[in-house]
């Protein structure tokens, strides 16, 4: 089916989406003010629960390395044996190591167990003494510490597998905390260390991580990272994160994201979780997704839609249009558009009023068509009463002289030619051969008043002598040729007048020509400049205008009419029609 676009769906259309836009665009910023803030506040309490969760599963696995440290310290028989350890054997060393060894068979998750004693001898659950763990105790700045300390817990970074891929007896460890705390027996200072496998709680968080946050990590109360799921020690944003934290918990905003963060305050270490801000509004993105496919959907939608209502209601307008503007005075024609409604109704009060103005404008065209032949008449009908006069005196000179012969031949010629001057006839056209028999009568009479000084010649094709031409076209040419042309200053008429009328393809040429005085050019100038009317005002004869003037009313601008002459040797004028025999 062909698409039509007019200029209304254009405008419709434009406006439409325009409306349809703005609309959108306060529909959007009323989910940013509303949905948005519903969303972030869920995804905020969601956040914050999972914090919660991870610090609570580091804070039950803390207390519980803490319940172990002090099963450990509490130990009658290691209490004991340490007593007796102020004069050390071979054996009571061995006692102690064994007994260590018997304690943490009980604990699965404690890999390792180490008493150091004042004068930095080690007992520890390697039967071998001394081993690589009991090395990362002795590396660590802060056990150290201890050793001066009263009463004082530390626990360590989280240690993970590759701290250990080095040491084939601790490779096996996984992710590991070691807890040190330092105890007064009977006045001297034993450090108890315990290593603790936190590989459950790993796997636990950073399973509620990866669904969750980007990473998390973990400081302790001197501002050190001991835990980061990137395995990042150092977090570039740890310092100034711990420094805005005033609360149990909360969380901090940044241009790159979300942290939040929870304080294990019994242990000093701290929770912190981190969201990006692209992360935080993914649970957006398939609403965004939905919206942007309904904001695109909309349009195309309204688009077909108004294709289907133009090519319903507005391309019949527009075929109506165009046939109303292909319109011209007279021309017939029916728009017949079926649509069932008002634009139907409009069609056929569209070609009622067609058919009102072509019958108007046919009344009128035959009003002008009758004005033009009655005014064409007048023009035609005109005659010299010079000439009338004339041959009315020879007439009564004929008379005296007893000439009846003659005056019935000029009386005849006279009637002939007063006939076809003053015929009512509703026609303005003439068999070319009654025109030339009416040029023969007028040379009838003017024989007699001039005594057969002038001899005119008719040469016409006979193939146009019933052809139909301006009626009284030729003959005031032939009498401008004898008044104006033969005469001389002494009232003497004579010369020759030629007649000649052919055809060239479809146009018929006249041609009348006399061997008279000629036409001075400035007169013949004047003649052309003035539609052909004469200087001479006051001279009443009948001439050449007339003749142009009814060759303009017939044949509009389709005919030429032309004026040529040489002082002393004669005028011709010349007359160009076309095949033209029908009526206004």
């Amino acid at each position: 089916m062909t698409t039509y676009t007019s200029i209304l769906t254009k405008r419709l259309t434009k406006e439409v989406l325009r409306k349809y836009f703005l609309l959108m665009i306060l529909f959007f910023f009323f989910l940013i003010v509303t949905i948005c803030p519903v969303l972030s506040l869920n995804e905020n309490i969601k956040n914050e629960e999972n914090t919660n969760f991870i610090a609570t599963q580091y804070e039950q696995t803390l207390n519980s390395i803490e319940s172990q440290m002090s099963s450990l310290v509490s130990n009658s028989e290691i209490s004991r044996l340490l007593k007796e350890y102020k004069q050390p054997t071979p054996q009571s060393s061995a006692l102690i190591e064994q007994e260590l060894q018997q304690y943490i068979s009980s604990f699965r998750q404690v890999h390792y167990c180490m008493i150091e004693s004042p004068n930095g001898t080690l007992f520890s659950s390697f039967s071998n003494g001394a081993s690589p763990a009991s090395l990362l105790c002795q590396q660590d700045p802060y056990y150290q510490e201890l050793k001066e300390s009263k009463y004082y817990n530390y626990y360590s970074r989280i240690y993970t597998p590759g701290d250990f891929a080095s040491d084939e007896y601790i490779s096996d460890f996984g992710n590991t905390v070691f807890s040190a705390k330092s105890i007064n027996e009977d006045g001297s200072r034993y450090i108890f260390t315990l290593f603790y496998n936190v590989d459950n709680l790993i796997a636990n968080c950073e399973s509620i991580q990866v669904r969750t946050f980007n990473s998390y990590f973990i400081m302790n109360r001197r501002k050190d990272t001991i835990y980061s799921s990137l395995d990042q020690r150092i977090n570039p944003y740890s310092e100034n994160i711990l420094n805005t934290i005033n609360s149990q918990s909360g969380q901090i905003l940044t241009i790159n994201g979300i942290y939040y963060y929870r304080n294990i305050s019994y242990f000093g270490w701290t929770i912190i979780t981190y969201m990006s801000w692209f992360e935080f509004f993914s649970s957006l993105y398939p609403i965004i997704g939905i919206l942007l496919l309904c904001f695109l959907l909309i349009p195309l939608f309204f688009y077909k839609l108004i294709v289907s209502l133009n090519n319903q209601y507005l391309e019949p307008l527009s075929v109506l249009t165009n046939q109303i503007s292909q319109y011209s005075a007279g021309q017939n024609i029916k728009t017949n558009i079926k649509t069932g409604d008002e634009i139907e109704i409009l069609s056929y009060s569209i070609d009622k009023m067609i058919e009102k103005i072509n019958a108007q404008i046919e009344d009128i065209k035959q009003q002008e068509r009758q004005n033009c032949v009655t005014q064409y008449s007048l023009l035609a009908t005109q005659i010299d009463p010079h000439f009338i006069y004339n041959t009315l005196n020879i007439i009564n000179i004929l008379a005296r002289q007893n000439g009846q012969d003659d005056i019935l031949a000029i009386n005849t010629a006279l009637s002939k030619i007063l006939r076809e001057r003053f015929s009512v006839k509703a026609t303005i056209f003439d068999n070319l051969e009654n025109e030339i028999d009416t040029i023969k009568q007028y040379c009838t009479i003017m024989k007699y008043r001039y005594q057969n000084h002038i001899y005119v010649d008719i040469n016409a094709e006979s193939s146009l002598l019933y052809h139909k031409i301006p009626k009284n076209l030729l003959l005031p040419i032939v009498e401008n040729s004898f008044y104006h042309g033969l005469s001389n200053e002494d009232g003497i008429f004579q010369g020759n007048i030629d007649i000649s009328i052919y055809s060239i393809k479809d146009k018929i040429i006249i041609e009348i020509s006399d061997n008279g005085k000629g036409i001075p050019p400035e007169k013949l100038q004047y003649f052309k400049e003035n539609q052909f009317k004469s200087p001479d005002v006051d001279r009443t004869h009948i001439g050449l205008s007339n003749v142009y003037q009814r060759l303009g009313f017939i044949y509009k601008d389709c005919f030429s009419f032309d004026i040529s002459s040489s002082l002393g040797h004669g005028t011709t004028c010349s007359i160009t029609i076309p095949f033209k025999d029908d009526e206004l």
